[in-house]
């Protein structure tokens, strides 16, 4: 069974795209503490990554510092030819198949924050007719 579940904080801005055969995709990583039971607690850094439907959810819903609950995903291990150096890499990416949407750990509706944000973006901008 290939089945992970993770809870953690998005480090950068998502990369988003499309793959050569028109699949939208996002990639993020994330901060994952560990569960101690010391005073110490470590922090572990995952790669993700998301495609379809479940990659323009994503879009719309996470950035950097946003928390996330993945509830599905699987384990997937790549291996590749670094072009500079010729190097043979390894990488394990976690392919998100389903997760919580973050608003609902803020107290508010995704559609509510998205009003907002669209709301900031556009007083922001200089075409408003009352702005100076």
């Amino acid at each position: 069974m290939n089945d992970c579940k993770f809870s953690g904080w998005i480090t950068h801005e998502p990369e988003y795209g499309q793959t050569n055969a028109g699949k939208t995709y996002v990639n993020f990583s994330m901060g994952i503490l560990e569960k101690r039971y010391s005073d110490k607690q470590k922090t572990t850094f995952l790669k993700f990554v998301a495609y379809g439907v479940t990659a323009d959810n994503l879009k719309k819903r996470i950035g950097k510092g946003s928390f996330l609950v993945i509830n599905d995903s699987s384990a997937q291990n790549n291996d590749y030819t670094n072009k500079q150096t010729g190097e043979k890499r390894y990488e394990t990416r976690y392919n998100v198949l389903d997760f919580e949407d973050p608003s609902a750990f803020k107290g508010g509706s995704s559609e509510n924050i998205q009003a907002e944000k669209e709301f900031s973006e556009a007083y922001a901008s200089d075409d408003l007719p009352f702005r100076n």
